[in-house]
C-alpha cells in the first residue's frame, strides 16, 4: 500500500493536482520539466490574476539517506504578485 500510495502521490504532484482548482490553477497541466513556465491562475478579490513561474529544479524518484522524494521547485518570475521559490515533494520511507 504504501509504495502506490507513494507513486500516486508523486504522479498528482506533477499534474499539479496539490492546486485547488476552484480558487487556483496552474497551465500547462503538464509534467514539470526544468525550465519549463507555468502560469499559475488564482481567483483573489473578486478576479483571476495570472502570476508566471519557472520550475527551477526537478526531484525525480530520489534517494535523501532513508528517503525516495518526488517532486520540484517553481520560482517565481518577473510579474508574480510574489518573490522566491516555492517546493512541492512527496517522501517515501
Amino acid at each position: 500500500l504504501g509504495e502506490s500510495c507513494y507513486r500516486q502521490a508523486a504522479h498528482a504532484l506533477r499534474l499539479w493536482e496539490m492546486i485547488p482548482r476552484r480558487w487556483m490553477d496552474a497551465y500547462p497541466r503538464a509534467n514539470q520539466m526544468l525550465g519549463a513556465v507555468h502560469l499559475i491562475k488564482v481567483f483573489h478579490l473578486g478576479f483571476w490574476s495570472l502570476l508566471p513561474a519557472r520550475v527551477v529544479s526537478v526531484i525525480d524518484d530520489e534517494l535523501w539517506g532513508e528517503l525516495r522524494v518526488s517532486g520540484f521547485t517553481y520560482g517565481t518570475l518577473v510579474g508574480h504578485a510574489e518573490a522566491g521559490e516555492e517546493r512541492f515533494a512527496v517522501m517515501f520511507n
